[in-house]
C-alpha cells in the first residue's frame, strides 16, 4: 500500500472486517484468499465457508453495525449465482429483532447483491412471529422453531426468486421462507447466502 493510501486509511480509519488491518477495503485481498470455499449443496450458492476472516467479517456486519461490509461480501457472491434474472428477496427479520438491530443484514447483503447483478429486490416476506434465537439448536429444534413463521406479503406468481440470507447452517430457515415463496406463486426459488456453515 502507498504513502498516500495509508495516510487516508488512517485518516478514515478503515479497518479490514476479516483480519482488522487498517487498509482500503472493507475486506482486505489477503482476507478474501484465506476464504474458503464452501461444498456444492444442490439448491444453494454460497461465497465460502463460515471459517476465518468471513466469520468475523459477517459477525461485524450482523452484531458490530459494520453495514459498508456488506457489497465487499457479495461481490464475492455475485459471479457464482446460477444466471438470472432473479427477484432478490431477503429473509426477513420479525419487528422486535428488527427493532432492537436497527437494520436486517440479510436485507443489506440481498440490496447489494441486487445492484451489482442489475436485479429487481423485493421485501416479499415477513416473518409472522418471534422465534427463539437458533444457536445452539440441533436440526429439529431449528426446523420446528421457523415453521410456518413466514408469509409473503404478495403473489409472486411465475418469479423465479433469489433468497438471500447472511448464513446457512442446517438450512431450516431458508427451507421455511422458500416454502412461504412457493405458496405465494413462485417458479423457482435458489438460496443465496455469504458462508455456509461445513
Amino acid at each position: 500500500m502507498g504513502l498516500v493510501a495509508r495516510a487516508l486509511a488512517a485518516v478514515w480509519r478503515l479497518r479490514c472486517a476479516g483480519c482488522g488491518n487498517v487498509g482500503t477495503a472493507q475486506l482486505c485481498a489477503a482476507c478474501q484468499a484465506a476464504w474458503p470455499p464452501a461444498i456444492p449443496l444442490a439448491g444453494v450458492t454460497a461465497a465460502g465457508a463460515l471459517a476465518g476472516p468471513a466469520r468475523r467479517a459477517i459477525h461485524q456486519l450482523k452484531y458490530r453495525n459494520r453495514r459498508r461490509v456488506a457489497p465487499a461480501l457479495t461481490a464475492r457472491l455475485a459471479p457464482l449465482l446460477p444466471p438470472g434474472p432473479w427477484l432478490v428477496v431477503p429473509v426477513p427479520l420479525h419487528r422486535v429483532r428488527l427493532r432492537q438491530r436497527g437494520y436486517n443484514q440479510a436485507a443489506l447483503l440481498a440490496r447489494a447483491l441486487a445492484r451489482q447483478a442489475g436485479w429487481p429486490y423485493l421485501d416479499a416476506l415477513v416473518r409472522a412471529r418471534a422465534t427463539a434465537p437458533s444457536p445452539g439448536l440441533g436440526r429439529a429444534d431449528r426446523a420446528a422453531n421457523v415453521a410456518g413463521v413466514f408469509e409473503a406479503r404478495r403473489a409472486l406468481f411465475g418469479r423465479r426468486v433469489l433468497l438471500v440470507d447472511d448464513v446457512l447452517t442446517t438450512g431450516a430457515t431458508t427451507d421455511a421462507a422458500r416454502e412461504a415463496l412457493l405458496a405465494a406463486g413462485a417458479a423457482e426459488v435458489h438460496v443465496a447466502v455469504v458462508a455456509r456453515m461445513l
